[in-house]
């Protein structure tokens, strides 16, 4: 009976790896290698085929250094277990899943239950020859007790960095507040009117310290607008006493030549009917029991005209 790799190489004149069979000869589980054989003119005289002892391949796999419980799989595309390093005689020609997937899209780890119920972290790399999937199984609590130290190392780093970072965020946050403060405190004396030089701090940035810079500045522009303002509000103050000295003299003026107008004109209105009353008094002087009376007129120019009768008994009038 022909063997289905027989005709396979004979056909496509290419290697061929045959699916999980029995040997003719030891009847064990095994995998073939198919060669085309051919002559010296080029024809085909036969085909060499060679058969893998799967149960010896544990021999190779139990070589490598892998920590205790790890397996070393050999599957093929339909997933069944070609190669084991553990236990091959029990699993060899079992299937690993129900469903297996694609080869090409086996992930290359996964953490999965074990043929033989362990849970294992798995590597897996596809072998094309096969094509096969090779996979390395390394039990999760021997990962975890690998990794523990690890995630210890990681988080005590993560959490020594974390709080460096807070320290020096908290640390930069005092220097900030501090250069603020003081700025705002500088503020708080300009607006009471204290327009004194503030102190000038160290800043902890270059922004902090150009704004330092920038409120001095103004502070200092402040300073002499307000000597200014005094020195010109002092000038108008004497600006404006001297005027209203000056008012209150021209006040007096236009008072006192008010008043002599007032007065020109009431003696200028009394001189006209005085006057014809002297004159008929000189026209005819009269004695009456042993009394004189003398019209006397107060010179022109005096601070008012005005008439004087005056009694006399015997008495000079001067």
């Amino acid at each position: 009976m022909a063997l289905p790799y027989i005709a396979r190489v004979v056909s496509s004149g290419q290697p061929v790896v045959s699916e999980l069979t029995r040997g003719q000869v030891t009847g064990r589980l095994t995998v073939v290698l198919a060669y085309l054989v051919r002559g010296p003119t080029g024809n085909v005289i036969g085909v060499l085929a060679l058969g893998l002892d799967l149960l010896g391949m544990q021999t190779l796999f139990n070589r490598i250094p892998l920590p205790s419980g790890s397996v070393i799989t050999l599957s093929d595309a339909n997933s069944r277990v070609l190669a084991r390093s553990l236990a091959p005689e029990k699993y060899i020609g079992q299937k690993l899943t129900a469903q297996p997937s694609p080869l090409p899209e086996v992930p290359p780890t996964q953490l999965v239950m074990g043929i033989d119920g362990v849970p294992r972290v798995y590597g897996n790399a596809l072998v094309s020859r096969g094509p096969w999937l090779l996979s390395v199984g390394i039990p999760a609590s021997v990962v975890l007790s690998r990794l523990a130290p690890l995630y210890t190392r990681n988080l005590v780093t993560v959490i020594t960095s974390v709080t460096a970072v807070l320290l020096m965020a908290l640390w930069l946050s005092h220097l900030l507040s501090g250069a603020v403060n003081r700025v705002r405190y500088a503020v708080e004396r300009v607006a009471s009117d204290d327009l004194s030089p503030p102190e000038r701090m160290p800043a902890p940035n270059l922004e902090i310290g150009r704004l330092q810079t920038a409120f001095n500045t103004m502070a200092s522009n402040l300073r002499d607008a307000r000597g200014a303002l005094d020195h010109q509000i002092e000038q108008e103050r004497k600006v404006r006493e001297t005027l209203e000295s000056l008012q209150r003299q021209v006040v007096r003026q236009e008072r006192l030549a008010a008043v002599g107008v007032l007065v020109s004109g009431v003696a200028h209105e009394l001189n006209n009917p005085l006057h014809r009353v002297v004159r008929r008094h000189h026209r005819a002087p009269e004695e009456r029991m042993g009394r004189r009376d003398v019209l006397l007129r107060a010179p022109v120019g005096g601070p008012a005209a005005s008439l004087v009768f005056v009694e006399s008994r015997g008495l000079p009038v001067r």
